[in-house]
């Protein structure tokens, strides 16, 4: 049975130990090719990514519901407000490797209101002391655009589906809306 104790230095099996412990460790580093800290900020800088991409997608839908376009124009207006148009694919039609950025997957016009569902990307790469990480994540959303009272309902957290996301640069992983709204970026900035 395999003790759990933590080895004593005093002897000289726990003096042996300990080096051996501090190597595995060193190696499981270097063998993983990242640093904790490298991994722990290409998370920070994906996530912010995808924060960013999110609220300046919102941000434009907005901008489109205020400047009230003709009818004819609306579905094209708020399409301008992403990277890429992926409605009416499926996610093995869209090529692997999107990066960062906001993706419409759905769009349906009824009357002066138009549903859509959004998938936003953040990716990121970080080297740190010769040791590199990076990580991506997505978040997918839905939302509503009023023409009648020229609003942008707010969005909704959705599945993206591992399919969808074995589609972006890294395979990203999923979050959730409500941890994007949580990186919302400084207007400052």
């Amino acid at each position: 049975m395999a003790s759990t104790s933590t080895p004593s230095t005093s002897s000289p099996a726990g003096r042996r130990k300990v080096p051996v412990l501090v190597a595995v460790a060193a190696l499981t580093i270097l063998a993983t090719g990242c640093s904790p800290s490298a991994r722990a900020q290409a998370s920070g800088d994906a996530m912010e990514v995808a924060a960013i991409e999110y609220f300046d997608a919102v941000a434009c839908l907005e901008s489109i519901a205020r400047s009230s376009p003709s009818e004819s124009d609306r579905v094209s207006g708020v399409s301008s407000c992403f990277d890429d148009d992926f409605v009416g694919l499926t996610p093995a039609d869209i090529d692997p490797g999107l990066s960062w950025g906001s993706y419409l997957l759905t769009v349906s016009s009824e009357g002066e209101q138009i549903s859509l569902e959004a998938l936003s990307v953040g990716v990121a790469r970080r080297f740190i002391s010769g040791q590199s990480a990076s990580a991506s994540f997505g978040a997918c959303w839905s939302t509503v655009v009023d023409f009648s009272d020229n609003t942008v309902s707010k969005p909704q957290g959705e599945e993206c589906g591992r399919e969808l996301l074995d589609r972006t640069y890294g395979r990203a992983d999923e979050i959730s809306v409500g941890e994007v709204r949580k990186h919302q970026p400084d207007p400052e900035d």
